[in-house]
C-alpha cells in the first residue's frame, strides 16, 4: 500500500510596502563614473537646466561637421545647375527677348499621311544613325563613332526638337521648361483643338530607353570640345519641317557665335527635365487635341524612369562624382507622379 505526499502549500507573497528598499543618495549616485570615456567625446556639452546649479543635467550632441565625414553638406542638396537654361548656353530662357517666346501652339496641324510616312522614315533613320555610331565608338571604328557623352545627347536632343514639333510646333524643346504643368490653364489651351498624334510618344519612349544604353559607356566627366556640333534645329514651318527629311542640311541653323562647354553631366540633367516634361504633358493631356498615352506606355515609361533613378547614382558613384542630389531627387519626378 502506497502513501500520498501532501502537495506543499505556495507561501504567501509579502506585500510591495513590506520590502526594504535600500535607496543610493544623490551624491553616490554622482560619484558613479559609468561612462569614463564620456569626458573625452568632444562633441558632447553638459548644459545646466535654466542656468542654475542643480544637480539635473540635459546633455545636447554638438554637430562638429569637421569630424563627421560621413555626412553629406547642405550645399550638395542645393540646385547645383540651371535646368530651365538653353542645352548649350548657361542663358537663362526667362532673360531672353520676347521673339524668344513660345508661339500660340493651339492650332497645330497633323501631318498627312505623306508626310507621316516621310517622318516616320527620318525618325527610324536618325535613330539607327545615332546606334550606328555608338557601336564604332566601342571600338569597331572610333573615328566615326562618338567621342563622349555630350555628342550623342546633342543627337538626342536634335531629335526630341524635330519629334516634339511635330506634336505641339516648338522646335526648341528648352522652351517648354518654362511651363507650369501643373496649372490647369495649359490643358484648356489645347481644349476643342485637333490632335497631332501619329504615335511620336513611341520615339519619345524609345529614346529614353535607349538613353538607358548610353549612360554607361561614357565617362561622365568629360567636357565638350567645342567642335560645334552643338547647333540646334531650328524650323520655321511644317512644310520644312517635313521637306528637311530630304535635306538634313535645312534642319541646322548655324549662329556663327561660340558655344559654351558644357560637362556631359549637364547636359544630360537638361534631356532628362524635358523628357520628364514632355512625359508628363501626354499623360495629362496637355498637348493639342488632350490626348493621352495608353495605360500600357505608362506602365512602361515608369519602369524606364526608376531604372534611370537607380542608376545615376551609380554612376555618379563610379565616376567619383559628389553632390547634385537635387537634381538626380527630380530625374522624371513629374513622370513618375502621375504614372505610379
Amino acid at each position: 500500500m502506497t502513501s500520498s505526499i501532501p502537495t506543499p502549500t505556495t507561501p504567501t507573497a509579502q506585500a510591495a510596502d513590506e520590502h526594504e528598499i535600500n535607496e543610493i543618495s544623490e551624491d553616490e549616485m554622482q560619484q558613479l563614473d559609468l561612462n569614463p570615456d564620456l569626458d573625452d567625446v568632444e562633441d558632447i556639452k553638459m548644459e545646466e537646466e535654466d542656468g542654475t546649479t542643480s544637480s539635473s543635467m540635459k546633455r545636447s550632441f554638438i554637430d562638429d561637421e569637421r569630424n563627421n565625414y560621413g555626412f553629406d553638406n547642405m550645399e550638395d542638396f542645393k540646385p547645383a545647375l540651371d535646368l530651365k537654361s538653353p542645352f548649350d548656353s548657361h542663358t537663362n530662357l526667362s532673360h531672353l527677348s520676347s521673339t524668344e517666346q513660345p508661339p500660340d501652339t493651339s492650332n497645330a496641324r497633323r501631318l498627312s499621311l505623306s508626310q507621316q510616312s516621310k517622318f516616320v522614315s527620318y525618325i527610324d533613320e536618325q535613330l539607327l544613325q545615332i546606334q550606328r555610331r555608338f557601336v564604332q565608338s566601342r571600338g569597331l571604328n572610333k573615328e566615326h563613332g562618338y567621342k563622349n557623352l555630350s555628342e550623342v545627347l546633342r543627337d538626342l536632343k536634335k531629335l526630341i526638337d524635330f519629334i516634339w514639333y511635330s506634336v505641339d510646333e516648338v522646335s526648341n524643346t528648352d522652351l517648354i521648361l518654362r511651363e507650369n504643368l501643373d496649372d490647369s490653364a495649359l490643358y484648356q489651351k489645347y481644349q476643342g483643338s485637333k490632335s497631332t498624334n501619329i504615335g511620336q510618344s513611341y520615339y519619345f519612349i524609345r529614346i529614353a530607353d535607349d538613353l538607358l544604353d548610353y549612360l554607361g559607356k561614357f565617362p561622365l566627366t568629360e567636357e565638350d570640345e567645342g567642335d560645334g556640333n552643338g547647333d540646334e534645329i531650328t524650323i520655321s514651318s511644317l512644310d520644312n519641317a517635313i521637306a528637311a527629311v530630304d535635306d538634313q542640311a535645312n534642319l541646322e541653323q548655324k549662329n556663327g557665335n561660340t558655344i559654351p562647354t558644357h560637362g556631359s553631366l549637364r547636359k544630360l540633367f537638361k534631356v532628362l527635365s524635358i523628357l520628364d516634361t514632355i512625359f508628363a504633358r501626354l499623360i495629362d493631356g496637355k498637348v493639342p487635341g488632350n490626348f493621352r498615352i495608353s495605360a500600357t506606355e505608362i506602365v512602361r515609361l515608369t519602369g524606364i524612369a526608376e531604372r534611370t533613378r537607380i542608376l545615376l547614382p551609380a554612376l555618379m558613384e563610379e565616376n567619383n562624382i559628389h553632390g547634385y542630389h537635387y537634381e538626380i531627387s527630380r530625374v522624371y519626378q513629374e513622370t513618375l507622379e502621375r504614372g505610379t
